[in-house]
Parts: structure tokens; sequence; C-alpha cells
């Protein structure tokens, strides 16, 4: 079920092709980062859905030096030009890209005192979509009912926030929606960690584990 490989046809994504580079380094082994923007970022070019673009990042591994990654691709964008920590990612570069009708960015996060990528981060240009919802049906679809889902917490305005989590041997993966009002959302992929996990904000109650609720009775 990991590595199954759905398309989901509303999410029709125009993005940049990145550029062809032989063959991949040794130290790659996250497929799984490939499978879920093969499901998120698919263009359908015809009707008959025969032609597909798709933007890959299979060539990029944990602590890839940022300007390796940077290489990959047709085009990047500064977001800082000192590397300070937004939204818990150390970023200086991103990737410009499309998701349906938006504009977004894939940050390239980096370890605070060196240049390795240590995760990817996406998060909608304007700060807000309108697909957080189609977001969390495609990689329900994928990786099956979340491993974490917190939906008891608020930020600093008392808007309520949520949080979806899968956790696998090398990969973690999240959903945040920052805000539920205005819809501020971010999707992260990054090498697990040992540091605990204190949720999207001031959370009152423990998160749930939806595996255990998706159990036949």
């Amino acid at each position: 079920m990991l590595y199954k490989f759905i398309f989901i046809k509303h999410l029709n994504v125009k993005a940049y092709a990145r550029k062809r580079y032989a063959p991949r380094p040794k130290q790659f082994s996250y497929r799984i980062i490939t499978v879920t923007l093969m499901l998120l970022w698919v263009t359908h070019h015809s009707e008959t859905k025969a032609s597909t673009n798709l933007i890959i990042l299979d060539d990029i591994y944990w602590g890839m030096p940022v300007n390796e990654a940077l290489a990959l691709f047709e085009a990047h964008v500064k977001i800082q030009e000192t590397k300070t920590s937004i939204s818990g990612c150390h970023v200086r570069y991103a990737i410009p890209t499309t998701l349906i009708d938006e504009n977004w960015f894939i940050w390239l996060c980096e370890e605070s005192n060196t240049s390795k990528i240590i995760a990817i981060h996406f998060e909608p240009a304007t700060g807000s979509t309108s697909y957080f919802n189609d977001l969390i049906e495609t990689f329900a679809a994928t990786y099956g009912p979340p491993h974490l889902f917190w939906d008891s917490c608020h930020n600093v305005n008392w808007n309520q926030t949520l949080q979806y989590n899968w956790y696998y041997p090398k990969m973690a993966i999240s959903i945040t929606n920052k805000d539920l009002p205005s819809s501020w959302v971010m999707i992260r992929y990054e090498e697990p960690t040992n540091q605990p996990i204190y949720g999207p904000g001031v959370c009152i109650e423990a998160p749930k584990d939806l595996r255990k609720a998706a159990l036949p009775e």
C-alpha cells in the first residue's frame, strides 16, 4: 500500500520540469517522495489522459548539499538572504510550482549550521489554499489512515489548527493547517528524528491514531 501508484484526477497540477541528469547517487532510497509527488503534481495534457508531466524529487536525498539540489531544476527563487527558521524550516531557496490554479513553493530545508538538506516543505505562495481537503484525501488514499491526528489545538489567534502525521523508518510526513479559517497549509517530508512532537500550536488533547478507528470491530 505504501508505494501504491494512484492518480487523483481532480489534482491537476502544472509544475516546472526538472533537468534530466544521469545516474542517481547511491544514497538515494526515498521512493516515497517520488510516489507522493506523482500523486500530487500530475498534469494531464489531454482528455484521454495520455500525457503526463511530473515534477520528481527522486534525485534529492537527506544530507544533499542545497546547491546540488538546485541544479536539478529549471528555476528556483531565494526566499531570504540569511538562513533563519520559518515554520520550523531553515530555508534560503525554494522551487516555484503550481498546484491546480494556485502558486506554491517547494522549500529546501537545510541544517541550521550547514547547507545539507534535511526536509522538503511545501507551502502556498499566498499562505492559503482551497485544496486542503483534497490533499488530505490524496494522502489518506496513499498512506492509509494518519498515524497521528491533532484536532484539539489552536494558534495564538485562538483559531483552530489541524495536523496529520505519518511515520515510516526513513520518512516522516505531515500536513498542517496552521489556521483553519484562512486555510494556511503546509506539507513536510523529513528524516525521522527523536525530537518530541507537540502538535500544531496549543493542544488540549492528545492526538488520535486514526489507524485504530479504521480497524473492523
